[in-house]
């Protein structure tokens, strides 16, 4: 049998250490539903070492689950796709949600999407992963950190087994988060990732009984607290495109409609952005806001590989030039700060470029192309300034 260390304490665990794990196996007709109860460990949609031979799907109603929940297996394979399906019916706190597997194994696909989409002509049953956030405006739905790939965060002998996902999509039109991954955290997707937002909650306050040690997940800058209560300053505290700690060689998809993010990153965190042809972020709606866009990743490079990204790209009525690797398009939202490159550390290669037309919304501070770089395009109401 093959072993896996978690990157951060060992994953051969003790038999006590394993029965706090609650796996379960199970066929399409029969979905996981948590209801409003505690789960110390995690929440698995398909088996720990045994294969489902059909789709799973987890749905979330309620309750605090302590550990984390995977659509899919914790190393093993499933042959049709993964749903996981948040639609509070109560109080839902978790700490980590994953559209894929925990440490090892496939995600297949089924044959058709497992609910209506409103970006039903953009993807299609070649999807491996789903993760659904429903509007809810009666019941607080809190997540630490939300992916749409799988785990990976062990140490392995044979990095191909890692649980790489084809494709994933989120939707989230609900809840409060600390992160948000269009990719995974130490595994990457190599097909596509399509992440939409469209998040009404207006209520952004919850009180400390119900929040407990869920507020260690957040920033302490992230949220206020007014005597029983704590609000949250965005719907989001991070969002990424990309990975948080494997590289990602694909351009994330972009449909971000409504909501409150603090800080936007079309890359990932700590993985590296490697699309031979660069990445790209568009924000075209007045209904978003942004304190903080960023063209690039956190904490690492954004680079296409030897050779520039030979690819002229169009947007509505703008055609970016070629061989630049980050490109950001905006022509409406309430945005604070623009900045074409990464935000703490890391290089973007071939350069930055920035669209910026205000013909709706409040752009508010300052445009930067690049940490270390120079600006190549500001345009306001289609006319370069």
């Amino acid at each position: 049998m093959t072993h896996y260390y978690n990157a951060n304490h060992t994953a051969k665990a003790s038999a006590l250490h394993r029965a706090l794990l609650l796996v379960i196996c199970f066929i399409l007709s029969f979905p996981i539903t948590s209801l409003a109860q505690t789960i110390g460990g995690n929440v698995y949609g398909a088996g720990n070492q045994g294969n489902v031979e059909s789709s799973s799907t987890v749905m979330l109603k309620g309750g605090t689950i302590m550990g984390d929940v995977y659509g899919g297996a914790r190393e093993a394979d499933v042959a049709g796709r993964t749903f996981v399906d948040v639609n509070a019916t109560s109080a839902l706190l978790v700490r980590c949600v994953y559209g894929g597997n925990d440490v090892s194994g496939t995600i297949g696909t089924s044959t058709e999407l497992p609910f209506n989409s409103p970006l039903a002509t953009e993807i299609d049953n070649s999807w491996n992963s789903f993760v659904r956030i429903a509007p809810n405006t009666q019941y607080p739905v809190i997540i630490g950190s939300l992916y749409g790939g799988g785990n990976g965060a062990y140490t392995y002998a044979d990095e191909s087994k890692k649980p790489v996902l084809g494709k994933t999509y989120l939707e989230i039109q609900g809840g409060i988060f600390g992160n948000i991954y269009g990719g995974g955290n130490n595994a990457t997707v190599t097909g596509n990732t399509v992440i939409y937002m469209n998040n009404q909650l207006e209520n952004l306050s919850v009180s400390e009984a119900t929040l407990g040690d869920f507020k260690d997940l957040f920033d302490a800058p992230d949220y206020s607290t007014n005597g029983e209560n704590v609000t949250f300053k965005h719907h989001v505290s991070r969002m990424f495109g990309g990975n948080n700690l494997a590289e990602m060689a694909i351009r994330p998809t972009w449909n971000l409609i409504m909501g409150s993010i603090n800080n936007l990153y079309s890359g990932g965190n700590r993985g590296a952005m490697t699309s031979r042809t660069g990445i790209l972020l568009p924000l075209t709606s007045a209904d978003l806001t942004v304190n903080n866009v960023y063209g690039g990743c956190r904490i690492a490079d954004v680079n296409p590989g030897t050779n520039a990204p030979g690819e002229d790209k169009t947007i509505q009525d703008y055609t970016f030039p070629a061989d630049y690797a980050t490109r950001v398009y905006i022509t409406a939202g309430n945005i604070t700060n623009v900045y074409g490159g990464n935000d703490i550390s890391g290089k973007v290669h071939y350069g930055t470029n920035l669209a910026i037309f205000s013909k709706t919304g409040n752009l508010l501070g300052q445009f930067f192309s690049s940490l270390f770089g120079r600006l190549r395009e500001r345009k306001t109401d289609g006319l370069a300034v």
